[in-house]
């Protein structure tokens, strides 16, 4: 499994959190789903949300620090309780797929 290891990215990203914002059926009300939004970019030293991102891929990295966010956002999306049907979206930048150590 690919692991990000560059303490200074890590130190960065543990200041970033996630914000759940719903999805609901409009005819229906339920809500369907929660997208995992980013939060505190600014405090982790990064100018916006892409600003992460872009870094990461210029740094060869997009895939080791997506993987570290996903699993960071698993990890609080698995505090919720109540209804275990309940989903999580999470936003995948597509150069990911170009990265050397994807697979």
């Amino acid at each position: 499994m690919v692991e990000l290891k560059n303490k200074n990215w890590i130190a960065r990203l543990s200041k970033i959190d996630y914000a759940f914002q719903p999805i609901v059926n409009i005819y229906t009300g339920n809500t369907f789903g929660f997208e995992a939004l980013l939060r505190f970019h600014k405090e982790a030293g990064f100018l916006s949300i892409d600003d992460i991102f872009n870094q990461a891929y210029q740094e060869g990295l997009l895939h080791q620090v997506d993987l570290y966010l996903r699993r960071k956002a698993l990890v609080k999306f698995a505090e919720f309780k109540g209804n275990s049907q309940i989903k999580m979206f999470y936003n995948i930048d597509n150069r990911i797929f170009d990265s050397k150590d994807y697979t």
